[in-house]
């Protein structure tokens, strides 16, 4: 698995057609970079939703393309940016967080006060409270990107013509159902020279993001450090439980790509959640089909 988004397949096949993408590519990841920390500010306490949880989405993007010649070199910088940007719905700024606490800002039909009395936990509340409509935030944190950065989403140099609104559409897709995504998504279109499935992109981002899930994304040292509770704990310990790097593979008597989960669990809670989660990533797939 690659550490930094340059050392991506994506990235790297992107260097091998000498992509005039590539600058725009570079400004992307070192803006992203610079924003995602910020995650930890309100989910101190989540498994990694950084550059690393990025990189791996990535990658699984990748993998799980049957044949990545067919695909434009517009469709490859979406996936490096979707992979960057799915999750940066999840900063929460000082003001906003004031106005969640005193319900002057509501999250989809989430009310703090409400969710407070729930949880009797101020930052789990928070959590609570943004966690579910992190994907249409990340879509609005992209379409408020101001004019000195929307030269990393312009089509072409010289030209007006930008891919923001997709990849948006696409950012929120990954917290939406498939419904939605052939709704709101196109499967065909074209930006300047390039062809572009929108619809396709959001799929691999879905089922690439269930995917990251293993001891890399749980480091036992920041567990042990953090020291979660509730359902963060649940969630971290999953983790743990997963014992395979390598999720995608190729079955040789088929031909088809298949993938795979190997560990155990000895914890009825986590055995239940862990049950949960596979049985969501079967949905998605068979909706993919």
């Amino acid at each position: 698995m690659a550490k930094e988004m340059n050392s991506t397949k994506a990235y790297l096949l992107l260097q091998k057609r000498e992509s005039p993408f590539l600058s725009q590519v570079n400004k992307a990841i070192e803006f992203a970079s610079q924003i995602l920390p910020m995650i930890t500010k309100v989910f101190q306490t989540y498994t990694l939703h950084g550059m690393t949880h990025s990189v791996h989405v990535a990658e699984y993007m990748y993998e799980l393309i049957d044949d990545v010649e067919k695909m434009s070199d517009l469709e490859i910088v979406m996936l490096i940016y979707a992979a960057l940007f799915h999750d940066i719905g999840m900063v929460v700024s000082d003001r906003e967080i004031e106005k969640i606490k005193t319900d002057k800002l509501l999250l989809g039909n989430r009310k703090y006060s409400k969710v407070f009395q729930k949880y009797n936990n101020e930052n789990i509340a928070l959590q609570e409270c943004v966690r579910p409509v992190h994907g249409k935030r990340s879509r609005e944190f992209l379409e408020r990107i101001d004019d000195e950065n929307k030269e990393m989403f312009l089509v072409s140099a010289g030209t007006v013509t930008t891919f923001k609104s997709e990849l948006a559409l696409i950012c929120q897709a990954h917290n939406e159902d498939f419904e939605w995504i052939s709704k709101e998504l196109q499967s065909e279109t074209i930006k300047g020279e390039y062809n572009l499935n929108a619809q396709y992109i959001a799929i691999l981002l879905r089922i690439a993001d269930y995917l990251d899930m293993d001891a890399q994304r749980a480091p036992l040292y920041l567990y042990k450090y953090l020291n979660p509770t509730d359902y963060s704990d649940l969630e971290w310990r999953q983790h743990f439980d997963i014992d395979n790097y390598t999720k995608i593979t190729l079955n040789e008597n088929t031909g088809q790509k298949e993938i795979r989960f190997i560990g155990s669990s000895k914890e009825p809670a986590v055995h239940r959640k862990l049950l949960k989660y596979f049985d969501d990533i079967n949905k998605e797939l068979l909706s993919a089909v």
